[in-house]
């Protein structure tokens, strides 16, 4: 979370934030203060973009983030945007629970996580308890602690300057053990409805206030919880004793998912299932070429992990370190190979937000194309969801903002693997499975077509459950019987978990009919 500024941090400090504190005094607030220009110039190098500046631009920039003390040394692991590992001397400090400011060394950055670890020689705090993954039930609700700042107005005889007061603050969430990523990453998956990207590298805890882990944002919603032992006993410990960054693993070669393939190109591989990646380039010298993998190659697996698509794939290399030897499992002219390759070194971009990772165990059967149209489904729901609520409001504007930025990156990436079918879509529409596609619609536009809320259809899917039933476009779907008005949500689950013959109010020129829908 970066926020321009031109002045330090302020002293203040309010007793909610002492309260949050007190009970977690190994969390921390951790401040980066950064050269506007050299910001900039990273950003541009990073990312291949050009960055124009507006003259009134401050100097400085700050960062804040959540910080975890990990050892009795003073070892804090924490995730700070656009830090350069190649500065020798970051301007960092920490702020602890008794309102202490201390300055922090940067040891290195895990680049295969992107998680920064600093020392910080005066700290001594008492260590937090841990909760193993292995006690985490799929579902468990928990604790989501973020450093946050609280703004505050310059002197009179200062107008333009802002003071920034590091503030922790505290949310919920659930934690999901069935994603794919679990496997494939070392890590679990985090729902929040309030999850924002100034949350990325939030301490997750039990609400006995165990830490779990450390969370990456990866989209609204939604992270990636890297479990503690993960963060404490590998990811700092790698960093600490080597006194410096460590490269993620790179392995020189490029692919795409088998599930894209036509099923006469898998026929003629000797494919008999939709898994795994069909590697199209090999680089000269690379991990990859010295390990003997070569074009047409299909990756079946790494080490004891089977890969389902070019997602899983680039997902569990780049969260491994350089120089880390693995086993690739091949499939070669329709024979199993089983290849040791040892990984390069990567070159280090800042800590990247995976927007479009894989979230679910899609299987074999469903390509890239399926797993964003439900992805943008998703969105869909929650973008009507946030827009609805009554009263602007600084975290729904970031919500909308975050939303609206997801949208577009999962349509371009749609319209990547389609062609330009795919329409932009300023505002998103959501797929039933009864073959409608619909979208909800604001309580004024509701009352002037005669409905108490509820789903606008687009179109109808010719020869679907919803087009014998006699639903059409423009109708509004209500409701179930007994339910009314249901949310985008609320609807898709009635068609998830409901089937057979589902009574649906409607509304139809300003009239209301029930027709029964067949959900197969």
């Amino acid at each position: 979370m970066t926020v321009l500024a031109s002045a330090a941090l302020a002293d203040a400090q309010t007793k909610s934030q002492v309260a949050a504190e007190e009970k977690a005094p190994w969390v921390v607030s951790v401040v980066h203060t950064v050269d506007l220009h050299k910001f900039i110039t990273q950003i541009s190098k990073q990312q291949d973009v050009r960055v124009g500046v507006p003259g009134s631009a401050p100097q400085k920039i700050v960062n804040v983030a959540t910080g975890l003390v990990v050892d009795d040394s003073g070892h804090v692991v924490t995730r700070l945007a656009y830090l350069d590992p190649e500065d020798k001397s970051p301007q960092i400090s920490v702020r602890t629970s008794t309102g202490a400011t201390l300055p922090a060394r940067v040891v290195g950055v895990d680049c295969a996580t992107g998680f920064a670890i600093l020392a910080v020689a005066s700290l001594k705090v008492s260590l937090p308890a841990i909760a193993t993954t292995a006690s985490i039930a799929n579902g468990t609700a928990v604790k989501i602690i973020s450093a946050d700042f609280v703004p505050k107005s310059g002197a009179q005889d200062k107008v333009s300057q802002r003071y920034v007061s590091p503030a922790i603050k505290v949310t919920q969430g659930r934690v999901s053990t069935e994603s794919i990523y679990a496997p494939a990453r070392g890590a679990l998956t985090l729902y929040a409805s309030r999850l924002l990207s100034r949350n990325d590298g939030s301490i997750v805890t039990t609400f006995e206030n165990k830490v779990i882990g450390l969370a990456q944002y990866a989209g609204y919603g939604r992270a990636y919880l890297f479990p503690i032992e993960l963060i404490r006993d590998t990811v700092a410990k790698r960093v600490i004793e080597k006194e410096g960054s460590v490269p993620a693993g790179w392995l020189g070669a490029k692919g795409h998912s088998i599930s894209l393939l036509t099923e006469t190109e898998r026929g003629s591989l000797g494919l008999k299932n939709k898994s795994g990646v069909i590697i199209k380039q090999v680089l000269p010298n690379s991990p990859a070429s010295t390990g003997g993998l070569l074009p047409n190659d299909v990756i079946l697996g790494v080490d004891n992990i089977d890969i389902v698509s070019e997602v899983d794939l680039g997902a569990l290399l780049s969260s491994m370190p350089s120089g880390r030897s693995i086993e690739l499992r091949v499939l070669r002219n329709s024979e199993p190979v089983k290849l040791g390759v040892v990984l390069g070194a990567k070159a280090y971009t800042g800590p990247n937000l995976d927007l479009l990772g894989n979230q679910q165990q899609w299987g074999p059967d469903l390509s890239k194309r399926d797993e964003l149209e439900s992805r943008l489904n998703e969105l869909a729901i929650q973008y009507w969801e946030v827009k609805d609520k009554a009263g602007a409001s600084k975290e729904r504007n970031e919500a909308m903002r975050e939303l609206e930025i997801e949208i577009r990156q999962v349509q371009e990436a749609i319209r990547g693997i389609d062609s330009p079918t795919v329409a932009s879509v300023d505002v998103p529409r959501i797929t039933f499975p009864i073959g409608v596609i619909a979208r909800p619609i604001t309580p004024q536009l509701a009352t002037n077509l005669g409905a108490k809320g509820g789903m606008l259809v687009a179109s109808v899917k010719e020869g679907s459950p919803a087009d014998r039933a006699g639903i059409k476009a423009g109708d509004i779907i209500v409701g179930t019987q007994g339910h009314l008005p249901m949310t985008p949500s609320q609807l898709k689950e009635v068609f998830a978990t409901r089937h057979g013959l589902i009574p649906l109010n409607i509304v139809r020129d300003k009239q209301a009919l029930v027709i029964k829908v067949n959900n197969p």
